[in-house]
């Protein structure tokens, strides 16, 4: 979709990383902060019973209900079977933003007036940002709205004020977030429409709770709507292996957005250990022609049996997912397999793959994403860093600059589908990244290694004193001559890589495993003793 590189990173600008923690009275970059302001709407917003913990089991039904609200568009050219042609995020956005100049001039302004509004909102009504950087806010926000007016006719220029004025406030931390999430909210209780909980990152700290109000879940819903008309069509039907059904959840969500073009939504939750029984029986006989799942349970069930329905597409979700994983199921099943990259905090939905398969866009009228290096300076397209994200269109918990432990690099240069939207490639957590005799490897690097074995159904990885890698196979048959050549082709392929047997062990995961089951991902889990070079 990028038809240019990504609109407004400050691209090798120097960036500013000191956390907004503390007391009132931060400074950063050019603007002066000051301490002042009593908490805005919604402090001490207590729970209710439309709130969702993210951990909670599945809730399998089908859903197909009418309306979906909104006239956005009626599906035109929308193909039925298969992958639809050209790119549903520029379409959406010509929708909610029409006009008869180019799409990258209108993004630019979007950006930069989105900006300004979510700044003086969080300026005005969220407690935390309020009583740290009412002031700074404030004059970022009139930096943006004077800069628009003199460059308004200037795409490029537009993007490089919000990158300069983005870069010179400090970075929101996800344990600020966490050890106080009403703090954040600006929006009365009575405005709330969903409450998501979901642990901390890499922490035994308190989970973090995001709130949306019902233009959020709304947004959300049009994003998906629009979105998923890459791998769907009317007359397709979605099998959802993840999340549940109860309200403001990604399946709850998903059904909605479908609804629209009549398209039912069968939310079944992860795959169970073993991959048998009842729920298999179940998926076949809704016969889906597209599934959307966690990465590694779909590799384990495209190694382990034939498609379980007519199959015209996937999208891989929940997870990162190596380009080897995505070609091995394209392989075995023959159906494009298609990225998904949904951040809670951003309101489960930031990326979605075009059919060119080039990389997951950005949802760039909505949010802002910045690359940034180990000292908080803002990386060039390209350069794989940190991913900050500052929210442009929610309304219950604006969040600026917000750390997400991912690791990721924006692509430069445009799409083949020519938008205008950044393209982004995921690498894993930040937090997944470690050295074992003197090599440096990434969950995202081990899995681009291992799953491209064909004799491997998934594995588990964990890291253990020493440092040394453990690696759990999981064979593509429980049989011993499968848990033997999977063991084997696992520490051949390692040990090409550490020059040698030392530095890792590989055993047998436990029978029937499937991996990432209840939503847990299939990361590199420390051991309490383990220590990192």
């Amino acid at each position: 979709m990028p038809g240019g590189g990504h609109p407004g990173g400050g691209a090798g600008a120097n960036g500013d990383s000191r956390e907004l923690g503390g007391e009132a009275g931060a400074n950063s970059g050019g603007f002066t902060a000051k301490a002042g302001g009593a908490p805005g709407n919604g402090a001490g917003v207590k729970g209710c019973d439309r709130e969702l913990d993210i951990e909670t089991g599945a809730n399998s039904g089908v859903i197909n209900a009418k309306g979906g609200g909104g006239n956005l568009g009626n599906g035109a050219g929308v193909k039925s079977g298969g992958i639809a042609d050209g790119n549903r995020l520029d379409e959406l956005f010509d929708l909610r933003h029409p006009g008869p100049e180019p799409r990258s001039l209108r993004l630019a302004r979007r950006r930069a007036e989105a900006l300004a509004r979510t700044f003086r909102l969080a300026a005005e009504n969220s407690p935390y940002y309020k009583t740290r950087l009412r002031e700074q806010l404030s004059e970022a926000a009139k930096a943006l709205e004077s800069g628009r007016e003199i460059l308004a006719e200037e795409a490029g220029p537009l993007a490089n004020l919000v990158g300069t004025v983005l870069k010179k406030l400090p970075i929101t931390e996800e344990r600020s977030l966490a050890a106080s999430p009403e703090s954040f909210l600006a929006r009365g209780q009575d405005e709330v429409e969903g409450v998501v909980t979901v642990p901390s990152s890499g922490s035994q700290g308190p989970s973090k709770r995001i709130f949306s109000t019902r233009a959020d879940l709304e947004a959300t819903i049009e994003f998906y709507r629009h979105g998923m008309l890459h791998l769907v069509a009317p007359g397709d039907k979605v099998a959802l292996l993840m999340s549940n059904s109860r309200p403001g959840s990604v399946g709850d969500l998903l059904a909605k957005a479908l609804a629209y073009w009549g398209i039912p939504v069968k939310i079944m939750g992860p795959a169970p250990s073993p991959l048998e029984g009842g729920w298999l029986s179940e998926l076949r006989a809704f016969e889906p022609t597209c599934l959307v799942g966690l990465p590694a349970q779909l590799y384990l069930m495209s190694r382990r049996i034939p498609p379980p329905g007519p199959l015209k597409s996937i999208l891989a979700s929940g997870d990162m997912a190596p380009k080897a994983l995505k070609a091995a199921i394209a392989a075995a099943w023959k159906v494009p397999v298609l990225d998904h990259y949904g951040q809670t905090e951003m309101g489960l939905a930031g990326a979605v793959e075009c059919p060119r398969a080039a990389g997951p866009h950005l949802r760039d009228a909505d949010l802002i994403a910045e690359i940034i290096g180990p000292n908080g300076e803002v990386l060039a397209d390209g350069h794989v860093g940190e991913l900050l994200l500052t929210s442009l269109a929610r309304e219950a918990m604006p969040l600026i600059r917000y750390r997400t432990g991912d690791l990721a690099k924006l692509e430069p240069g445009g799409c083949p589908c020519g938008s205008v939207m950044t393209r982004m490639t995921l690498l894993g957590r930040a937090a997944d990244v470690f050295s074992a005799n003197g090599k440096v490897l990434s969950l995202a690097a081990l899995g681009e290694i291992l799953y491209a074995l064909p004799e491997l159904a998934g594995f588990a990885a964990s890291l253990e004193p020493g440092p040394i890698l453990s690696v759990a196979v999981i064979p593509i048959e429980e049989a011993k001559p499968s848990r033997d050549a999977a063991a084997s082709a696992v520490a051949a392929a390692l040990a090409k890589f550490f020059g040698g047997s030392s530095g890792f062990k590989v055993t047998e995961a436990e029978p029937g495993l499937v991996p990432a089951a209840g939503g847990l991902k299939p990361v590199l889990r420390r051991q309490p003793s383990s220590s990192l070079d």
